[in-house]
C-alpha cells in the first residue's frame, strides 16, 4: 500500500493507515524487530503479509524493508522535487517504449501498469484547480484516405495505440496536438497523443491493423470504437478497453486473444475476495466483450482478473454510485 496517511494508532501500536481506498490496518504482530515509531497524518509506504483476524484484515509487515520498498507514485520520474511537463515527456516515452523510468513512480493511479491513464492523471495533477469541460466521454476511430482519425463528442486530453504494420509502412504523426510521441520496433508502432487539436492523429503510407487502443480524461477510461481496424490476429493476450471506467453500475470489458482459449474473469476488492465470476468459458481468437453490472455492490476500488492459456491480465475498476 503506497501513500498512505496513519489516521490512528490504538493502545498496541497498531496503526490505521487509510491510502485514499479505505482503512487498513497495519500490525506488528511478525516484526522482527523495532516496530518504526510514526505519528497520526505522517505518509507511509508499506508491504507485507495480509491476515485475518478477529473479524478484520491486517498487513502485517515482516521486518524493516517491507517499509522500504514503496516509493512516491507522484509522477516526478526525473526527481527534481518538480511535477511538470519534464515528467510528462518522460512518462510519454516510457509508455511507447523509448524510455526507461521508475514505473513505481509513474503508475500514479496504482493499478499496476503506466499508460495513458497515468499521463493524463500526472498533467491533471499539475494542472490542479482548472475547470474540466468539453472532454470527451467516447471516441470512434476510423481510417480515411490513409490517415486515421478519432471522431469524438469533446477534447481528448490523451490516446495510446498499439499498431501492426510492414516495416516500409511510414507513420506520421499529427504535430496539431499539445504532445506527441511513437516508438517502432519488429513492424510493432506504439502512438501516444495528447490533446489532439483536429481529428487526425497519423497519416500512413501503408495499411495497418490496430492491436491495442486506450484513451483517458480526466475522470479516467473512455471508450473507444474502432471501425475495421482491430488486428483479428493479435499477437498477445490482454484486456485492450474497461469502458467507462469509473462506472456506475455497468462496465464493459474488451479482451483479445492471440488464439481460441479457456478464459476466466473474476472480480474482487481490495482485501482480496472473490465477489464475481463474469466469464469462464471458451473464446475465440481476436477481440472479446464481457460486462459487469456492479448494482449490488458499493461504491469503491474493485480488481478485474482475466486468465487465459496466455496468461493473467489484471484491471482496476472504479464504482462510483
Amino acid at each position: 500500500i503506497q501513500n498512505a496517511e496513519v489516521v490512528a494508532i490504538d493502545e498496541f501500536g497498531v496503526w490505521t493507515v487509510n491510502d485514499g481506498s479505505g482503512d487498513a490496518m497495519v500490525d506488528d504482530y511478525f516484526f522482527d524487530g523495532d516496530w518504526p515509531s510514526v505519528s497520526i497524518g505522517e505518509v507511509v509506504n508499506v508491504s507485507g503479509v495480509l491476515e485475518y483476524a478477529y473479524g478484520e484484515y491486517k498487513i502485517i509487515p515482516r521486518d524493516q524493508t517491507d517499509f522500504e520498498g514503496g516509493c512516491t507514485a507522484n509522477g516526478d520520474v526525473n526527481q527534481d522535487g518538480e511535477l511538470n511537463i519534464l515528467d510528462i515527456v518522460l512518462i510519454v516515452n516510457s509508455v511507447v517504449g523509448a524510455a526507461t523510468i521508475d514505473e513505481c513512480i509513474a503508475d500514479v493511479n496504482q493499478d499496476g501498469v503506466v499508460n495513458i491513464l497515468d499521463v493524463v492523471t500526472t498533467i491533471n495533477l499539475i494542472l490542479s484547480g482548472r475547470t474540466i469541460d468539453d472532454e470527451a466521454s467516447s471516441i470512434t476511430i476510423t481510417n480515411e484516405n490513409s490517415k486515421l482519425y478519432a471522431h469524438a463528442d469533446g477534447d481528448i486530453p490523451g490516446i495510446e495505440l498499439t499498431i501492426k504494420h510492414e516495416d516500409s509502412v511510414a507513420i506520421e504523426l499529427t504535430e496539431d496536438c499539445f504532445l506527441s510521441a511513437m516508438n517502432t520496433k519488429d513492424g510493432i508502432s506504439k502512438i501516444v497523443v495528447l490533446y489532439p487539436k483536429s481529428e487526425v492523429i497519423f497519416s500512413s503510407s501503408g495499411t495497418y491493423k490496430i492491436i491495442d487502443v486506450m484513451a483517458a480524461n480526466s475522470t479516467g477510461e473512455i471508450h473507444v470504437d474502432v471501425l475495421g481496424l482491430y488486428c483479428r490476429e493479435a499477437d498477445r493476450f490482454n484486456i485492450s478497453q474497461v469502458y467507462p471506467n469509473p462506472f456506475n453500475p455497468v462496465t464493459r470489458i474488451e479482451f483479445v486473444l492471440p488464439e481460441s482459449s479457456q478464459v476466466q474473469g473474476t472480480v474482487y476488492n481490495m482485501v482480496g475476495d472473490r465477489l464475481a465470476v463474469i466469464a469462464n468459458g471458451n473464446f475465440e481468437a481476436g477481440l472479446n466483450r464481457l460486462e459487469w453490472n456492479a448494482s449490488e455492490f458499493s461504491s469503491g476500488v474493485y480488481f478485474l482478473k482475466l486468465e487465459s492459456d496466455f496468461g493473467v491480465d489484471t484491471r482496476k475498476l472504479v464504482l462510483m454510485k
